[in-house]
């Protein structure tokens, strides 16, 4: 029987919220009508836009730039409709594409540098870095021209694609160099001294300053994730007892919980009576993401430096070999990599405790689901593959060691010991006859019923006075009246209603 889970699932349904919404933006978000515009009147408006960057502030810099970004994708859609019309070469067709994309990343690079802001330039870089890789022996890439309108602050009036991603190259580097993250942590300085710690040797220092920066992160997390695991698995200690407190608040025909209000009343009773707050396994998981969001900042700031690394695989020549599939170096994106990513991304989710005993196999599809979906988004993302590599360090850093938790009601007077994820090792005479009688027991008095959930209350509570655990105090001793009694006609062990149950009332 599942138990209702008090919002024990928070985090993971914003991640499946938060995958589902970008799956929306992706593939359903509503789209214009299409630019029916020839496509050289398309470049031209482009080329309009960029001559008014300069003007006006900074919002309407970054308005005039989105409308570039628009204008651009109508451009592509434009030149594949007029190439499937018989009306431009695929030559022509790439080399107007290349103009559209010089005229957007030089209009990125001035509102990067009129602004100060490495964002825009970061963009531009990320948008050109991959078609200038693939296409260095066309060219287009490296000898064709494009004008562009001029600007008082900047120089040049035309570029190639070649000087163009070699100026945005150094304006990035500049910048990155510099960039505080939130205005206090210099990012590219942290990475840079762990990464000549040991002497910046291409070979690896650069990977093993990416294993440096997961243990450091890994160990500073280390307490929150101890606390997210230690509530999953007091939960999971808990299930027992909250499944046999809604069966005695479950209607026997409809199937249904028939005074909700109660119910609910008395499973929070019960987790304040254990000093568990449904809500407290949340804040570790969030308090991380922070973590995950300063560190994605600081290897982003790198990337440029990364390309100086190269790890096992991950070298030129067996980039050239494979033909790009696998990275040429540690600022570029790797295959290879990606798929290691996601094995041990699968492996950590399976790994991992649940905190519903009830719904493993729910979470876990959750879990695997959230594993793929990124996964898949690093191969349409150009991520350095020192991120990657940084990632999958923390996977297999990640401890999923039993963490100490309440141990199982039902199994807790059992004769050899108990299991901290919630089975048992071996079962006593009570609780066998319990479970065997299951259908008799579940019509009879409610009286009986809380007396079962009084004796496994009193077990749990025995068990955790005689082992406290570090990190709360030692329990006061139990009340003088709380006796057991044996009774050879229901089971060998139970507790005196007089005890406990009386007291109780």
């Amino acid at each position: 029987m599942s138990k209702p889970s008090p919002k024990s699932n928070l985090i993971q349904t914003l991640l499946i919220a938060t995958v589902i919404f970008l799956l929306f933006q992706m593939f359903m978000a509503p789209k214009g009508p299409p630019d029916t515009r020839p496509s050289e009147e398309i470049l031209t408006t482009m080329s309009k836009t960029l001559g008014e960057l300069g003007e006006g502030g900074s919002a309407e810099r970054q308005q005039k730039l989105r409308t570039l970004q628009s204008a651009l994708g109508a451009l592509k859609q434009r030149l594949g409709a007029e190439r499937q019309e018989g009306k431009i070469t695929p030559e022509a067709e790439f080399e107007r594409q290349m103009n559209g994309e010089v005229l957007l990343g030089v209009g990125q690079l001035r509102v990067g540098s009129l602004d100060n802001d490495m964002g825009p330039v970061s963009q531009a870089y990320i948008s050109l870095h991959d078609t200038y890789r693939r296409n260095l022996k066309n060219p287009v890439i490296t000898e064709k021209s494009f004008e562009v309108p001029p600007h008082e602050k900047f120089e040049k009036s035309s570029y190639t694609v070649a000087t163009l991603h070699e100026e945005i190259t150094g304006q990035l580097k500049l910048q990155s160099s510099n960039h505080l993250i939130l205005g206090l942590i210099p990012g590219h300085r942290l990475i840079d001294a762990l990464v000549k710690l040991t002497g910046a040797v291409p070979a690896f220092s650069y990977a093993f300053a990416a294993f440096l920066l997961a243990l450091i992160v890994r160990g500073m997390i280390w307490p929150l994730a101890q606390k997210q695991y230690l509530w999953g698995r007091q939960m999971s200690q808990l299930a027992p007892l909250v499944a046999e407190i809604k069966a005695r608040y479950t209607d026997k025909n409809t199937g249904q919980v028939r005074d909700m209000q109660e119910f609910n009343q008395k499973v929070m009773g019960l987790y304040r009576e254990y000093g568990i707050n449904p809500m407290s396994g949340c804040l570790p998981a969030l308090i991380q993401i922070p973590y995950f969001l300063l560190i994605y900042q600081c290897m982003v700031q790198y990337r440029l430096d990364f390309q100086n690394g190269t790890f096992l695989w991950i070298n030129p020549g067996a980039s050239a070999a494979t033909n790009g599939f696998i990275a040429p170096n540690l600022g570029e994106r790797d295959y290879l990599l990606i798929v290691i990513y996601a094995a041990s991304m699968i492996v950590t989710t399976l790994l991992t405790p649940v905190s519903d005993p009830n719904n493993v196999r729910q979470q876990r599809m959750m879990g695997l689901f959230i594993a793929v979906f990124f996964s898949i988004a690093m191969f349409f993302y150009p991520l350095p593959s020192a991120f990657v590599l940084y990632w999958v360090f923390t996977n297999v850093f990640c401890d999923d060691s039993d963490a100490p938790g309440l141990p199982n009601a039902s199994a807790a007077a059992g004769e050899e010991g108990l299991d901290c994820r919630g089975g048992h090792s071996s079962r006593c005479a009570c609780e066998r006859e319990r479970t065997g009688h299951q259908d008799r027991t579940a019509r009879q008095a409610p009286a009986q019923e809380e007396e079962i959930i009084a004796f496994s209350r009193k077990v749990v509570w025995k068990h955790m006075s005689s082992q406290p655990a570090p990190w709360k105090k030692p329990l006061p001793p139990p009340p003088k009246n709380w006796g057991f009694r044996r009774n050879s006609s229901k089971s060998r062990c139970s507790i005196s209603r007089r005890g406990f149950l009386g007291r109780a009332r």
